[in-house]
């Protein structure tokens, strides 16, 4: 479980960034969220980074959404703003497999 709380955030970064002989490779990640834009926060959320565009996961996932995605790709979740206080909060199964 990932938990980003009002003001949360985490910087742009590729799962493998330290390994740079793992640069080629994909690594499959899985993630579902448990709280939504919208209802749980106002702003803020997961993006992936493919050819320098950046693109807004929170804004297409939905209940009952699960994302597979190449965790070596650049990622991170801009600054979560939320009135309730309940944030940003997402399932990443522990499991990660090599593709190629």
């Amino acid at each position: 479980m990932n938990c980003y709380p009002n003001q949360g955030l985490y910087s742009e970064h590729s799962d493998l960034q330290h390994r740079p002989s793992y640069s080629d490779k994909v690594l499959l990640n899985c993630m579902f969220n448990i709280t939504f834009r919208g209802t749980h926060f106002e702003e803020g959320g997961l993006f992936l980074r493919i050819n320098e565009k950046k693109i807004d996961i929170d804004d297409l996932t939905k209940p009952g959404s699960v994302m597979f995605y190449n965790g070596n790709l650049k990622h991170g979740v801009d600054r979560i703003s939320s009135k309730a206080e309940i944030g940003r909060i997402a399932g990443y199964p522990s499991k990660q497999f090599f593709l190629n």
